[in-house]
């Protein structure tokens, strides 16, 4: 029911845009049930990146009201995920592995989600092997992401618990979209 949920969200199940595409903060919404030592968190926005099916990789950045950054250069607080969407959608456990910084990947395995995720005083979840279930769905301008994690990290203060996930739908609003500059920076509302 979740991925049929998803995947009406979409409004393409499945249909890969060929053409990249970026969805502003005004095409998408968020919801946000992931938590920290049981304490709600602050990312309540997304950007999103389409590569096109040349790469076929999807990028969403997770962001925090009041924050200023890129997808290559995110702000300090953003998450920033990338997975490959082989036939227009993805659904599976995916192993993390860390983000890169400074570009958008060129490449990410088919069973890994690149993840750049900072909790407390841990540094990027990504870094982290672990196992994220993760659903995907691209099709003309829009696209669906969801996410779900758990588990303690200590980043020298003490352990830090988390668990939960996000569920990202975004589409381009009166069927415009940008095919805008990822190395953008944008303020988020």
């Amino acid at each position: 029911m979740r991925s049929l949920a998803l995947c009406l969200l979409a409004a393409g199940c499945g249909v890969t845009s060929g053409e990249p595409f970026l969805l502003e903060t005004t095409d998408c919404a968020v919801v946000n049930n992931f938590m920290t030592n049981g304490i709600a968190t602050a990312w309540n926005d997304c950007r999103v990146y389409w590569s096109g099916s040349s790469r076929n990789i999807l990028t969403v950045a997770i962001t925090t009201p009041g924050s200023t950054g890129s997808f290559t250069a995110p702000a300090q607080t953003w998450i920033v995920a990338s997975v490959h969407v082989p036939a227009g959608n993805l659904q599976g456990d995916l192993m993390t592995t860390p983000h890169s910084t400074g570009a958008l990947p060129d490449v990410v395995a088919e069973d890994r989600i690149a993840l750049s995720l900072s909790i407390g005083s841990c540094s990027n979840l990504g870094a982290i092997p672990q196992t994220v279930s993760t659903m995907a769905d691209v099709g003309n301008a829009s696209a669906s992401f969801s996410f779900s994690l758990s588990g303690t990290c200590d980043g020298g203060q003490g352990p830090t618990t988390y668990s939960g996930g996000f569920i990202i739908s975004a589409s381009a609003q009166d069927g415009a979209m940008t095919n805008g500059d990822p190395d953008a920076v944008v303020t988020t509302p």
